[in-house]
């Protein structure tokens, strides 16, 4: 479905008697809308080499900031992790390789 196509749906709501059940497409509007909206942010993690012949890089994982904790999965499942904060994360894969981290969401830390 479509955002506006959700924005219809609970439109409707407005209007809706209490007493009659939500019908499949109106629940699932309201869901859609609650997980855009509380959506946690996105991150990447990006290395950068250097060699003789210049640099080069790749992005190693992709991650959510869920709660109190940061959720990494390499894009070739490589590794999985779950990190307390960003500074322990990027030690901790950071040992063998320049790590950075980039937000990707516009209301990230």
């Amino acid at each position: 479905m479509s955002v506006e196509t959700d924005r219809r749906a609970l439109a409707e709501l407005d209007e809706w008697d209490i007493g009659k059940p939500l019908p499949r497409e109106h629940v699932g509007a309201v869901l859609r809308a609650l997980a855009r909206e509380d959506a946690p942010p996105r991150f990447a993690l990006y290395a950068i080499s250097e060699d003789a012949y210049g640099c080069d890089g790749e992005i190693i994982a992709w991650g959510l900031d869920i709660e109190d904790s940061l959720v990494v999965h390499s894009p070739c499942g490589r590794f999985r992790g779950s990190f307390q904060s960003t500074t322990s994360m990027l030690r901790i894969l950071g040992v063998r390789e320049d790590v950075r981290l980039v937000w990707l969401d516009p209301t990230a830390p």
